[in-house]
């Protein structure tokens, strides 16, 4: 008898979120080799460009692929011998496999353990220093913020940064499951007495947002720039990024400046 071709009964949305995360993992840029012989990880998700973004060669509306971003569609309900777990975008997948629904490639989240299921057991949030296990997560982080960098790009970039002076880091954690990131840098100012502090990277996984992440990185963030004699904290933010406007201003922060950009380099360097 052939195999069915959705033994587990997943929804359109499902379908398309599994298809997508099959051909993300086939590629070097955002797929690697699992553990387990046969099967690849996802690691990175493309940033967007407007209303669509590249999966390789093909392009992909943003409108088919909501459920990236939707824990909802990761979340599997079937028979105990046939259990999928689910949490974030990492996807189990057996290479040139014909059933993309099968309970053995499941979508895994980057600690193993589905993020329903330690939600489900309280699993607390905890800020942290990032390490460079965290550069996959920080990446997905940064994808989010329309920022696409591979893991290795993002792993160089903390080795580096953790390495500077008046530079800190920060994730939030449930976990191993890094779901926000904050980098802080702080200097003395020719015209200033003491150093100002500026948040120059702030990002909320979409789907640990309201959960207040942001408010508890900000206030390790103002209570850093405290300690290091700092007498105020800065951030910049797009003109376009109007939720953020609002999330600062609640905060207590006040638009006080206009900041312009002029790119040095022609060609952006690839991440």
């Amino acid at each position: 008898m052939p195999p069915k071709k959705n033994p587990l009964g997943l929804n359109p949305l499902q379908l398309r979120t599994l298809a997508l995360l099959q051909a993300l993992a086939a590629l070097e840029d955002h797929g690697r080799p699992a553990e387990e012989e046969g099967h690849r990880l996802v690691t990175g998700i493309p940033g967007r460009h407007g209303d669509h973004f590249h999966v390789g060669e093909a392009v992909v509306l943003a409108r088919d692929a909501t459920g990236l971003h939707n824990e909802a569609a990761w979340v599997v309900h079937v028979p105990r011998r046939r259990r999928a777990d689910a949490g974030g975008p990492y996807l189990r997948h057996r290479r040139g496999g014909s059933d993309p629904a099968s309970p053995r490639r499941a979508l895994k989240a980057q600690s193993g353990t589905p993020l329903a299921a330690q939600r489900r057991r309280g699993g607390s949030i905890r800020l942290r220093k990032p390490g460079l296990a965290d550069a996959t997560g920080v990446s997905l982080l940064l994808g989010e913020l329309g920022y696409p960098s591979s893991p290795r790009f993002v792993a160089k970039q903390i080795a580096i940064l953790a390495g500077l002076d008046r530079s800190v880091m920060f994730v939030a954690a449930d976990g191993k499951i890094v779901l926000g990131f904050l980098a802080l840098r702080w200097d003395p100012m020719i015209h200033r007495l003491h150093p100002v502090a500026r948040i120059t990277t702030l990002v909320i996984s979409r789907a640990a947002r309201r959960r207040g992440i942001g408010r508890l990185l900000v206030e390790r963030a103002l209570a850093t720039a405290r300690r290091a004699g700092c007498e105020g904290l800065e951030v910049t933010t797009g003109l376009q990024r109007r939720e953020a406007h609002r999330f600062y201003e609640a905060l207590g922060f006040c638009r006080r400046a206009r900041r312009y950009y002029r790119s040095i380099r022609e060609t952006a360097t690839s991440r």
